[in-house]
């Protein structure tokens, strides 16, 4: 119960930190240098450019109606959660909106704002949690168009705001500093959340006892350790095998304790860009959303 209390505090405390550098990212960089950064934020800035209505209001609006496509599709609970981070994410945005811009340079507005937004999307990312938009949009178009992938329907709704503001803003190059942007955020976000999901995998060969081994490995780092039986070819004699994964800061203790027990051991370390299961990302969580999503869909279709 504890641990599902700290996960919950956890992956809100994520999502909150994710607006506040969304919002600081729009209103301190994109905003004032008419740069967008696609989806329905980017559509927001180029629309209230031409309307007396404030960015955060007109976000909200133009997220009602995938509100609503979220209740039938996704059901009551991501529902609600999508709506608090919406209504969250447009009150920050116009709260924010006093704060001057930190430079009038594009080039450096369009880095700096994108490295800004791509830090929030990872913290988004991890929190498992979405400002609704073009991410539930983009899952709908998928339906339809299913030739694509999910990446690429975002880089096509992005690329439709971003023309929609060379026509508005009249200048050709602030689709430049457009795509500069996207692909600075696209970027930061692929590097932050391999970081995040960065973990080693420790494969360790020893002559010692395998109980002595294995519980050490269990009880010091709690992480799960599986057994194999080997044979080393050049003086066929059996050796106890062990696989354990490990976040890579963790490696250095997987060290200490190996040379501690048998300072004669083999051990070989290696990179592992994600994992899933216990003790790491849960294996179910998108899988499950997928299905639910798709049978819903299905449903829904079925009564038309």
């Amino acid at each position: 119960m504890l641990q599902t209390v700290h996960e919950k505090v956890k992956k809100w405390f994520l999502a909150f930190c994710a607006i506040i550098t969304y919002s600081l990212a729009m209103d301190l960089f994109f905003v004032h240098n008419q740069i967008v950064s696609g989806g329905f934020a980017g559509l927001a800035m180029v629309i209230c450019s031409l309307l007396p209505i404030s960015i955060g209001v007109f976000l909200f609006i133009l997220n009602i109606p995938c509100l609503i496509l979220s209740f039938f599709l996704k059901g009551k609970e991501y529902t609600i959660s999508t709506l608090i981070l919406t209504l969250l994410f447009s009150v920050a945005v116009d709260a924010l909106a006093f704060l001057p811009s930190v430079t009038s340079n594009k080039f450096l507005a369009a880095i700096f704002g994108g490295v800004l937004y791509g830090i929030g999307s990872a913290l988004l990312v991890k929190a498992r949690l979405s400002t609704g938009g073009s991410d539930l949009f983009a899952k709908l178009m998928l339906l339809k168009y299913k030739n694509l992938s999910l990446g690429k329907m975002y880089l096509c709704i992005d690329c439709l705001v971003v023309l929609l503001s060379v026509v508005v803003y009249r200048d050709p190059e602030s689709c430049l500093y457009a795509i500069l942007a996207i692909y600075t955020y696209v970027t930061v976000t692929d590097h932050i959340i391999d970081i995040f999901n960065n973990a080693c995998n420790c494969i360790i060969i020893s002559n010692k006892d395998s109980v002595e081994i294995s519980d050490m490995l269990l009880h010091h780092l709690r992480r799960g350790v599986t057994q194999l039986q080997g044979i080393g070819m050049y003086a066929q004699q059996e050796k106890n095998v062990y696989f354990v994964t490990v976040r890579p800061y963790e490696v250095a203790e997987v060290r200490k304790l190996v040379q501690l027990y048998d300072p004669h051991a083999f051990m070989l370390v290696e990179k592992v860009t994600e994992v899933l299961g216990s003790g790491f990302e849960n294996l179910n969580d998108e899988n499950t959303t997928t299905i639910q999503f798709q049978q819903k869909v299905k449903s829904l279709q079925n009564q038309k």
